[in-house]
């Protein structure tokens, strides 16, 4: 377990032991699993960027990202989590670093695991968990998240990343 990782060094430690087989729990200050790679790859000089996300990509297991919420009773926290699973499509636009095509690849990923912050954020909405000013100020898109809330939603959330 890793407390937070700040620096090439200790990515560097993390990295390596996940080659050899070893479970890595590590923390990074990030607002999105997409800000994760742009905070991992930004404690390496330009040159050895690639050859670093391939070898991040080859040992991804799940990024989890998290936002806390307030509660509905304006009193309880809720957690809120992003979730990207390391499977063949998160790893391949890793390597490729298409990280602009994640977003698409966690919103279609839910039978992997995967969410993103806006889906999370809907559930404990529509669940009545939280409220709908805390919602519309909490997710990535509002605009699409008060729609949503509406019972409009705009086709194509289903669409592809890789290949035609």
């Amino acid at each position: 377990m890793i407390g937070e990782m700040r620096d090439k060094e200790t990515f560097e430690f993390a990295l390596a032991s996940a080659e050899v087989g070893r479970l890595v729990l590590a923390t990074v200050h990030a607002k999105s699993v997409v800000q994760t790679f742009d905070r991992v790859l930004g404690f390496f000089p330009p040159e050895e960027r690639s050859q670093i996300l391939g070898h991040l990509a080859y040992n991804i297991s799940c990024f989890v990202c998290q936002k806390i919420l307030l509660g509905k009773d304006g009193k309880s926290l809720v957690p809120v989590f992003e979730i990207m699973v390391g499977n063949y499509t998160t790893r391949q636009l890793a390597r490729e670093k298409e990280f602009e095509k994640l977003a698409q690849v966690l919103r279609n990923g839910a039978n992997e695991g995967m969410q993103t912050f806006d889906q999370a954020i809907y559930k404990y909405w529509k669940d009545e968990v939280i409220s709908t000013e805390e919602a519309l100020k909490s997710c990535e898109r509002p605009q699409e998240m008060e729609n949503k809330m509406k019972g409009i939603s705009i086709g194509g959330s289903q669409g592809k990343i890789l290949g035609g």
